[in-house]
């Protein structure tokens, strides 16, 4: 099974509005940079392209947000670790903010635990139960691909 992209095959006005949507939800931003009426848009929203173009673009965006906090999250927690030693400090705004960053890189860890998720339903998704029979879910689960017809 090959997956395909899903923005392929959307006209260059549909990626102007993809890219508005997959980060952040401004309908008329979105209408505005692919120059196109509400109406068109609530067309295009009723594709399964076009939303799975908005959904692939907003994980990779996504992505990107997460690898920048990851790497401010160490000196994030040189910060806090220094002010909270510190017994003169009264630095409560570096705290808060030191607190804030730590709480956000915790919390795309659970994003991880979607991506996995996500894996998951395509490996499901990808069985041929007719070939294999519903018995061997567990190895196919274990599997980084689908499984081969067997032959003979």
């Amino acid at each position: 099974m090959t997956s395909r992209d899903p923005a392929q095959g959307l006209s260059t006005a549909q990626l102007a509005a993809v890219a508005v949507l997959a980060v952040r939800a401004d309908e008329r931003a979105a209408c505005e940079a692919a120059r196109v009426s509400p109406r068109t848009l609530r067309r295009w929203r009723q594709s399964d392209d076009f939303r799975a173009a908005i959904r692939t673009a907003a994980r990779d965006a996504h992505a990107d947000t997460q690898a920048r906090i990851m790497t401010s999250a160490e000196t994030a927690l040189t910060v806090l670790l220094s002010v909270m030693n510190d017994p003169k400090a009264a630095s409560v705004a570096r705290v808060r903010a030191a607190t804030v960053v730590l709480r956000a890189a915790l919390d795309l860890a659970e994003y991880d635990i979607a991506d996995r998720i996500d894996i998951l339903e395509r490996r499901v998704n990808a069985w041929d139960v007719s070939v294999t029979g519903p018995a061997s879910w567990r190895s196919q689960i274990a599997s980084p691909r689908p499984p081969r017809p067997a032959v003979g």
